[in-house]
């Protein structure tokens, strides 16, 4: 935690540790003493997601456009915040507002007929989608100890808690129908990139499959038993921040494009296979032919 607008101040201008002041949490007297004496930094305040609501409307009335803006693409404010950034005389303060899809549906419909045509036009082509997302919406069941999360009108999830048990993962297993394909973040997996895996469980005729990847890698698509998902689904229940874990509910990858995907990596490996083959030919060739023009020994 950042226990002062100093310490924000010393974290911000030290490019070492700029993710930190952007990450870390303080207290809601902290950031608004930054945004007195340090204004030169108040974009970086506007950039930390753990701001009070104080400060975010402070940030949303600054004088500076850029603010104003950035405050408009955060995926949570006030529904008066998010009324007066829809008013707002910048266009593309306007025009975040309606892309923005947690913004109340009457702000939506009226920049809809806004004398924009771009805020205009992102607000039709919004509209367009959510309604086309409530159609296809899942039907999600009521666990206890998994909470509904609406935070993405486009996406079925559920949010795990702190005593999220091993029964609720299990019947929502259970429930998981093969059409459709569980998806969380396993923070513990070991990786050759980012830390973690993002799994993806899917239900087939002989039982459970998954399959984990990460920025650079993925793995095939492997049975698993439900023991060995519950105990994945336990571990990660809260992120590595102690935030309840999202687990999103998607439309499941079909055998037909499972076997898609695995000729896909099995030939990208070939080709790999042939291409450093050649290589390796080019450059044998190449250091004999230099021998013999030097006349080495061998």
């Amino acid at each position: 935690m950042i226990a002062s607008a100093d310490d924000f101040a010393a974290l911000a201008k030290d490019p070492t540790r700029q993710f930190q002041a952007l990450t870390d949490t303080a207290p809601e007297a902290v950031w608004l003493e930054v945004l007195e004496r340090f204004p030169e930094l108040k974009a970086e305040v506007a950039q930390n997601s753990s701001i009070t609501e104080a400060v975010v409307r402070r940030l949303a009335a600054d004088r500076d456009p850029a603010l104003r803006l950035m405050m408009a693409r955060r995926p949570s404010l006030p529904d008066d915040v998010f009324e007066a950034l829809s008013r707002d005389p910048n266009p593309e303060v306007r025009r975040a507002i309606a892309w923005n899809s947690r913004a109340p549906a009457a702000i939506r419909e009226r920049l809809a007929g806004d004398p924009d045509p771009g805020v205009a036009s992102r607000a039709r082509q919004v509209i367009e989608t959510l309604k086309a997302a409530a159609d296809r919406q899942i039907a999600m069941p009521s666990i206890p100890g998994l909470d509904p999360d609406r935070s993405q009108p486009d996406q079925a999830a559920v949010t795990a808690r702190a005593d999220t048990t091993v029964e609720a993962f299990r019947a929502l297993l259970d429930w998981l129908p093969p059409s459709l394909g569980l998806h969380f973040y396993d923070a513990d997996h070991p990786s050759p990139s980012d830390p973690g895996a993002y799994v993806t469980v899917q239900k087939t005729a002989k039982g459970l499959a998954w399959t984990m990847g990460n920025h650079g890698w993925s793995g095939p698509w492997r049975p698993v038993a439900v023991e060995a998902v519950v105990e994945r689904l336990l571990a990660n229940r809260l992120t590595p921040e102690g935030k309840p874990a999202r687990l999103t509910i998607e439309p499941a990858v079909s055998m037909q494009e499972r076997r898609v995907i695995a000729r896909r990596r099995k030939g990208g490996w070939v080709l790999a296979i042939i291409i450093l083959g050649v290589l390796a030919w080019v450059g044998l060739t190449i250091a004999m032919n230099i021998g013999f023009d030097y006349r080495l020994p061998w």
